[in-house]
């Protein structure tokens, strides 16, 4: 192999300037990437958006259509908009989630830590226990809550929760999401 690198370099040395300095730039640039269609993956990126209201460029690799991640730009134009559904796009971070307008769940996508978020999540706590454990109680991976996959939102996402359990009678034990009934509340 060492010596077909050497005639290969050689024959390199041999050139004009013009066409080494041409060979240069391509071996630089790599190769050219081919165009790709993705006709064949859409209807199942439809039937996927239907059935969990939200998305990612991910959801291409999740369910195993593509072997590597598309970038957010190409997905969008090569994927979301042939859909042929209405969806808005919620960033959060480097990610952008496509949501399906007529989602029948919840009228939220939820992409930022707010009051109906805090009360969205409290609504899936059983407040018939002493003992609450929010992480538990809640699913984290909802699509409809892409904002608590985000770890960077947790210190506040504690701090506004304290504020909201403590007005149904519970208080933050630890550092987790745990809480403990400690008066009166609505118990509802």
């Amino acid at each position: 192999m060492g010596d077909d690198i050497e005639k290969i370099f050689e024959n390199i040395l041999a050139l004009k300037p013009k066409d080494r300095n041409r060979l240069m730039s391509k071996l630089k640039n790599g190769l050219q990437k081919k165009n790709k269609s993705y006709v064949e993956i859409i209807p199942q990126v439809r039937e996927y958006l239907i059935q969990t209201g939200t998305m990612t460029s991910a959801v291409v690799v999740e369910l195993g259509l593509a072997e590597e991640r598309m970038h957010n730009t190409a997905f969008k134009r090569c994927i979301v908009e042939k859909l042929g559904l209405k969806v808005t796009e919620a960033k959060i971070g480097r990610t952008v989630y496509y949501n399906l307008d007529t989602y029948e769940g919840t009228k939220s996508i939820f992409t930022e830590l707010n009051t109906e978020l805090l009360q969205y999540m409290i609504d899936q706590v059983d407040k018939r226990v002493k003992r609450v454990d929010i992480v538990n109680q809640v699913d984290f991976n909802d699509p409809r809550t892409p904002v608590l996959r985000d770890k960077k939102q947790m210190p506040k996402l504690r701090n506004m929760l304290r504020r909201e359990m403590a007005k149904i009678g519970y208080e933050n034990i630890g550092s987790r999401l745990e809480f403990v009934k400690t008066r009166g509340g609505s118990n509802d």
